[in-house]
């Protein structure tokens, strides 16, 4: 969303509903269908068919429309807090000195919690 806005901000001027439109593309579609439609409408009711950013991001759409992510299990997360909540496990536990062995005891000890919290919220839902 912050890489819309500072990429699409001029299309979010002078009470523009785009950004609205985009973050329902984003949030507030469960079937795939309907994206693809509202996605159409969003870049005809906007004239932006040829915008360079919308068309890469919509050539990853998998990992941040939600209606394309439902199948897939992040903890609560959208793909974007996964990624930086890794980051951040890694940051916490890292030393500059480390060699590359320590580092990858490091980062296979943060897979392991990610795989274990995994696992138990998994386990918390079927009780």
């Amino acid at each position: 969303m912050q890489n819309g806005i500072k990429h699409l901000g001029n299309l979010m001027k002078d009470g523009s509903h785009f950004l609205t439109d985009f973050k329902r593309c984003m949030y507030g579609i469960d079937d795939e269908t309907e994206f693809e439609e509202a996605w159409s409408r969003l870049l005809a009711k906007y004239n932006v068919h040829e915008n360079t950013w919308l068309q890469s991001t919509y050539s990853i759409k998998e990992k941040w429309v939600a209606c394309y992510m439902k199948k897939t299990f992040m903890l609560g997360m959208r793909s974007t807090q996964l990624s930086e909540s890794v980051n951040s496990d890694i940051k916490s536990c890292m030393k500059p000195d480390l060699n590359i062995m320590q580092f990858l005891k490091h980062f296979e000890r943060v897979l392991e919690d990610k795989r274990y919290n995994e696992l138990r919220c998994e386990f918390e839902l079927l009780i």
